[in-house]
């Protein structure tokens, strides 16, 4: 058995859940979650358990099978350490793992799970429409609300990053529609002032549906989130 812990927000649990489903497969084992942490330390930007609208498998572990497992601890974050890929049965594992490296093998199953188990509700399949009918859809994720913080702030991207991408794609794709999503739509729609057509999403009945939304774009521009690397 595999148990993975899962933390942080939906890109966070999306490795932890990713890497422990790379063990079972390859040795054929079960894999279980423990999303105890996630209720525990639910704030205003991580909303605990995210991972239940999509296909995976979702065992729970119990605590017993916690308790008897052999911890496994990541030993420095968002480095591949191979040696991790040769765990044995029945460990429980805790860390991030944000590292391609510890499932690209799985890419097809992963792809196959995270897709949503219920369809979309009124107004993202409104969304869904206009973006599939767009002649080149690019989402843009404008990340702020825990950025913001004083001990974050150095990590708000500028919005000239945002059109520097914007104008690498429309060498190679003139018809472009930038379709943005944030959680700070206001500020967004204030302040973004793209040369190219731009649609702000919003009225989206659950950030799943978001993430949905932003990886049927044919292109993504990233804001140095977990989030926008798994939708891209």
């Amino acid at each position: 058995m595999i148990i993975t812990r899962l933390t942080g927000g939906l890109g966070n649990q999306l490795f932890q859940y990713a890497f422990g489903r790379y063990l079972a497969y390859k040795n054929n084992i079960e894999l279980k979650i423990d999303a105890f942490f996630c209720s525990r330390f639910n704030n205003l930007h991580h909303d605990g358990y995210n991972l239940g609208e999509f296909n995976i498998i979702e065992n729970f572990a119990t605590i017993e099978e916690i308790q008897n497992a052999t911890l496994v601890e990541e030993k420095h974050h968002m480095i591949y350490d191979s040696e991790f890929l040769n765990c044995p049965d029945n460990v429980y594992l805790q860390g991030i793992w944000a590292n391609e490296n510890y499932f690209k093998d799985i890419r097809d199953v992963l792809l196959r799970e995270l897709t949503l188990k219920n369809s979309l509700h009124e107004n993202s399949a409104r969304w869904e429409k206009k973006i599939l009918s767009a002649d080149c859809s690019v989402s843009v994720h404008i990340r702020r609300g825990d950025k913001m913080q004083p001990s974050m702030r150095h990590q708000i991207i500028p919005n000239e990053y945002y059109q520097t991408c914007l104008d690498i794609l429309k060498k190679s794709f003139p018809q472009i529609t930038a379709f943005v999503f944030t959680e700070d739509i206001e500020w967004a729609k204030n302040n973004i002032k793209f040369d190219v057509p731009t649609e702000f999403i919003e009225g989206c009945e659950s950030d799943k549906e978001e993430f949905y939304l932003m990886s049927i774009c044919k292109h993504n521009i990233l804001c140095g989130s977990s989030f926008s690397w798994w939708v891209a």
